[in-house]
C-alpha cells in the first residue's frame, strides 16, 4: 500500500511513500548505489553553446520521475557559474570545489513538443542566474507551508557533482587526518530522497539516500532501476518522447497488466436465456420478483409469464436475431418484457419513454426493430389477459440461440453527435454476469434493487443478475431512483443487499441523511458512471455492519484487444 503525502497543508510534490508520513522529520537513512556507463563523462551542465549540440544532456535528468528536484552542481572554481560558462574546463585548471544550489521546478508533458528541450534549459539556467535569492525570500513570495515534518519547496534533492571525489587526491592538510566518507558523510538523509550523482571516466555513479522512514528498500531497488533505464534510453535515442519510454521492466509490466485486466477464467458456452431457465428449475418456489407497487411472482411464475409474451413476440413476427424495442415505464411489465424479448431468439433495444420524439426516432431508424413494445400492446385485453395466466412452455424457435447471438443493444449517450447502438453478445453478458456473481459471491439469498433506467447499462446486472444466481429481483417504483427517501424505504422495507449508486445520486442520497438502522441489511453497493470523491461517503451515515463498495473501472485496454472472459476490474473499500 502506498500512502501520499496529506494534501490539507498543500505541500509540493513529492514521491509517493510505502508508510505513512511521521509527525516528526525522518531521521534514519539509507544509500542505495548504482552505476550507469552509458552516459558519457561530458554529459555535464555546460553553458548553452554546448547544449544546442547535445539538447538531451542536462533533459536526461529533467525527463526523469525527477520533475520537481533542487539541483546542486559542483564545479572546479576556474569554471564560470553555470549559468554563462562558454567552455568545459581544462584537464589542467585548478580543482577547488565551489557548489551552487538552485531550487527548480519544470513539468514536461508526455509528448513535449521540438522546443521544449530549449525551453527546459532555460528554465534551469534562469534558476542559476537567480541562486543569490534567499530561501527565506523564496519561501515567503510563494506562500510555502511549513511543517515540522517535510522540507518547504521541495522533499527530492537532485546533486550533479562533476569532481569524483573517489578518484581525487585526499588534500593534504597539515596536522588534520582527513578521510573520505562519500555520500553518507552527513549521517542523515536531507530530504525524503537524496540522489547523487557523480562523473566518472567510466560513465556515471549514482547514490540513493532516502529516509526508511518512508521507504523500503524494494521500492528504492525499483526506482533506480527504472532511472538508468530512463538515462540509458534518453542517452542512446535523445529524440525519445516521454509517452514512449519505457520505463518498467517487462516483468513488473506483465504484473500490472495481470492486475489491471485480471485472471483469465472458464466460462460456459451458454446464452442468457438457458442461466435463466436453468435457475428456474434449480428452485422454482423461490421468490423471483417483487414488483414495489404490490405483486410478487415465484420463478415458476414469472418463468411463465416470460413464456407468455414471448409467444405473443413471435406471432407478430419476431424471428432469432431480430432487434425489438422496449419502451415502458419502469415496472414489472418492463421485466418481463426484456426477458420475453430474449426468450424469442431477439435482442432488446430500451427506449426512455420520456425521451424526446427526435430521439425516439432516431433510435428506431437505426436500429429497425421488428417489434415496438409499447404499454398499447401491454394493455391489450387478450395480451393482458396471457400474461396473468402464463404459458408453461417456452416458443420453439426456428433456431437456438447461441452464445454470439446479441442479447440487447444500448444507445449511447450522443455526446459526441448522433446516438450509436452498441450491440452486446450473449456470451459477453454472460461472461459479465457469471464474474459478478462469483467475485462478489451474490447468490440465492439476496436482493438486489433495480432502480437504474433500462437505457443505461448498469441496468443490466440489476435486470438479470438475479435470475441468473436464485436471487430476488425488487422493482422500484418508475423515477424512484431520484428520490432519496424513496430509497431509504424501499431498501428498508425490501431488506435489499445489493444495489447500484451513480456518485452524484450516492452524494444527495446520504446528505439526506437516512437513519443507518434502516440500511443495516446492505452488504454490496457499486459505484460507476461517474468520479467517487474520495470523501464519499461521510463516516455519520455509516450502517452496521458496514457494506462492501466498489468502484467500478473500464478496462485499460480497448475491449477488442481483451478476451471475451477477462473481467473488468473494481475498486472494492469498506463503507
Amino acid at each position: 500500500m502506498v500512502h501520499p503525502r496529506p494534501h490539507r497543508r498543500s505541500p509540493p510534490p513529492t514521491a509517493t511513500h510505502d508508510r505513512p508520513e511521521p509527525p516528526l522529520p525522518v531521521t534514519f537513512h539509507s544509500i542505495h548505489s548504482f552505476h550507469h556507463s552509458t552516459l558519457h563523462s561530458t554529459t555535464r551542465l555546460w553553458p548553452p553553446r554546448h547544449h544546442r549540440r547535445h539538447p538531451h544532456q542536462l533533459h536526461q535528468i529533467r525527463c526523469s520521475p525527477l520533475h520537481h528536484v533542487t539541483i546542486i552542481t559542483t564545479h572546479p572554481s576556474s569554471a564560470p557559474a553555470p549559468t554563462s560558462p562558454s567552455a568545459p574546463p581544462s584537464a589542467d585548471a585548478p580543482k577547488t570545489d565551489c557548489t551552487s544550489s538552485s531550487a527548480t521546478s519544470s513539468t514536461l508533458p508526455p509528448t513535449p513538443p521540438p522546443t521544449t528541450s530549449t525551453t527546459t534549459t532555460t528554465t534551469i539556467l534562469d534558476a542559476f542566474a537567480h541562486q543569490h535569492a534567499p530561501f527565506e525570500h523564496i519561501t515567503r513570495t510563494t506562500n510555502t507551508p511549513r511543517t515540522t515534518n517535510r522540507t518547504p519547496l521541495f522533499q527530492i534533492l537532485l546533486t550533479h557533482n562533476t569532481i569524483d571525489s573517489d578518484t581525487e587526491p585526499t588534500p593534504d592538510l597539515p596536522g588534520i587526518d582527513v578521510t573520505n566518507n562519500g555520500p553518507s558523510a552527513l549521517g542523515a538523509v536531507k530530504t525524503d530522497l537524496d540522489l547523487d550523482i557523480v562523473d566518472t571516466p567510466n560513465g556515471m555513479t549514482g547514490y540513493l539516500t532516502y529516509a526508511t522512514e518512508l521507504f523500503t528498500p524494494a521500492t528504492i531497488d525499483r526506482f533506480t532501476t527504472t532511472f538508468e533505464r530512463v538515462l540509458k534510453t534518453l542517452t542512446t535515442a535523445p529524440e525519445t518522447r516521454l509517452a514512449a519510454l519505457d520505463a518498467l521492466p517487462a516483468a513488473d509490466s506483465d504484473q500490472i497488466s495481470a492486475l489491471s485486466t485480471g485472471p483469465i477464467v472458464s466460462v460456459a458456452s451458454s446464452t442468457l436465456d438457458a442461466l435463466i431457465r436453468r435457475q428456474a428449475s434449480v428452485d422454482p418456489d423461490a421468490l423471483a420478483v417483487i414488483d414495489d407497487r404490490g405483486s410478487e411472482w415465484t420463478y415458476t411464475g414469472f418463468d411463465a409469464r416470460i413464456n407468455a409474451l414471448a409467444h405473443v413476440l413471435v406471432e407478430h413476427g419476431v424471428q432469432v436475431g431480430d432487434r425489438v424495442a422496449v419502451q415502458l415505464p419502469r415496472r414489472v411489465d418492463l421485466v418481463t418484457a426484456l426477458f420475453a424479448v430474449i426468450r424469442a431468439g431477439a435482442a432488446y433495444v430500451p427506449i426512455d419513454p420520456a425521451y424526446p420524439d427526435e430521439r425516439i426516432g432516431h433510435i428506431l431508424d437505426d436500429a429497425t426493430p421488428a417489434v415496438v413494445i409499447t404499454r398499447e400492446l401491454l394493455d391489450d385485453p387478450t395480451v393482458a389477459a396471457r400474461l396473468t395466466q402464463g404459458e408453461s412452455a417456452a416458443p420453439v424457435l426456428a433456431r437456438a440461440l447461441t452464445p454470439a447471438d446479441t442479447a440487447y443493444v444500448i444507445f449511447t449517450s450522443g455526446t459526441t453527435g448522433r446516438p450509436k447502438g452498441v450491440t452486446i453478445s450473449h456470451r459477453a453478458i454472460v461472461n459479465r454476469l457469471s464474474w459478478m456473481a462469483t467475485d462478489y459471491r451474490i447468490g440465492a439469498g439476496d436482493r438486489i434493487l433495480q432502480k437504474t433506467p433500462s437505457v443505461f447499462d448498469v441496468s443490466v446486472w440489476e435486470f438479470f443478475l438475479p435470475a441468473v444466481v436464485g436471487a430476488t429481483l425488487v422493482v422500484a417504483k418508475d423515477g424512484g431512483h431520484k428520490d432519496p427517501s424513496y430509497l431509504a424505504d424501499i431498501i428498508d422495507r425490501h431488506r435489499i443487499t445489493v444495489l447500484h449508486f451513480v456518485p452524484a445520486m450516492l452524494a444527495a442520497f446520504l446528505t439526506s441523511a437516512p437513519d443507518p438502522h434502516r440500511l443495516t441489511s446492505v452488504r454490496r453497493v457499486f459505484f460507476s458512471g461517474e468520479a467517487l470523491p474520495p470523501r464519499t461517503p461521510p463516516p455519520q451515515t455509516t450502517s452496521s455492519p458496514a457494506p462492501n463498495c466498489t468502484t467500478s473501472t473500464a478496462p485499460p485496454k480497448p475491449p477488442s484487444t481483451s478476451p471475451p472472459n477477462r473481467s473488468t476490474r473494481t475498486r472494492s473499500t469498506p463503507w
